[in-house]
């Protein structure tokens, strides 16, 4: 952290249009250290603390540096969250026949044999393994429909130590569209809290507890602009697809205004 405020110092003298700064070490602390953060007698506690305060310090330092006509643009593609467990989908849809796999070492995602119907890539997207698609694949477009239900339910169902795992499932069509749409993971799964989705396909267990203690979350990503801005630049309910045409409409705005 110290390292990058030295940098970004040295480097704001000089002349820009745009200026980022990335703060990796939130990412890195709450993987780590969640466990510190939600328990007040951990040894680590104050010390999480103290953290995003120096971070905050660095935003107010920044801030105040910045010009009148200047734009300060904040985001974050993610939050945070306690984790419990990793749940490995890839063993899942093994042991359950969906997923083949050839007998040689190392097993890898090229370890894919015939007979898949589905296998899942990070982060927790399933493919169902059509033919005429994939090298091996097995599934017919009249069976997709079959398999996909099949899939769903298995999924809806799992749970670990009478907890479910998983939140909501989506069909590709709910969540992606455009030219690319049938490139897309069949479906995509979010997980419960406490529990992380990962794909490893060599995985000889179901769950396991590793070293971090937080995981990712969706609904608590962020994006802060310190300008008023109407809803044809930003509208009520912004998707991850809308920032591009966010940040060119804010930058069209700013240029007729003068402002850079």
């Amino acid at each position: 952290h110290k390292a990058r405020v030295k940098a970004y110092r040295h480097l704001w003298s000089q002349e820009w249009s745009t200026f980022m700064f990335v703060f990796t070490g939130t990412d890195r602390l709450m993987h780590f250290l969640w466990d510190a953060w939600e328990d007040s007698t951990h040894r680590f506690h104050q010390e999480f603390k103290d953290y995003f305060k120096a971070v905050d310090e660095v935003i107010g330092e920044i801030v105040s540096k910045m010009k009148p006509e200047d734009s300060l643009i904040m985001i974050s593609d993610h939050g945070f969250e306690r984790l419990d467990y990793d749940i490995y989908l890839n063993y899942l849809l093994k042991d359950k026949g969906f997923l083949k796999l050839k007998e040689v070492t190392p097993v890898t995602f090229g370890s894919i044999d015939s007979g898949t119907k589905a296998f899942a890539l990070d982060p927790s997207r399933i493919y169902i393994n059509l033919e005429g698609k994939y090298p091996l694949g097995s599934v017919t477009q009249s069976q997709r429909e079959v398999v996909m239900k099949e899939i769903d339910a298995l999924f809806s169902n799992l749970e670990v130590n009478n907890e479910k795992v998983i939140k909501q499932i989506y069909r590709k069509e709910e969540i992606y569209s455009g030219p690319y749409l049938e490139h897309a993971p069949d479906m995509v799964l979010i997980a419960n809290k406490g529990f992380n989705l990962k794909a490893a396909i060599n995985s000889a267990e179901l769950c396991s507890k590793g070293v971090f203690t937080g995981k990712h979350t969706q609904d608590d990503a962020f994006l802060l602009v310190n300008r008023e801005c109407d809803k044809t630049i930003i509208p009520e309910n912004p998707k991850v697809s809308d920032v591009v045409g966010i940040m060119n409409r804010l930058k069209e705005v700013f240029n007729e205004q003068g402002v850079s």
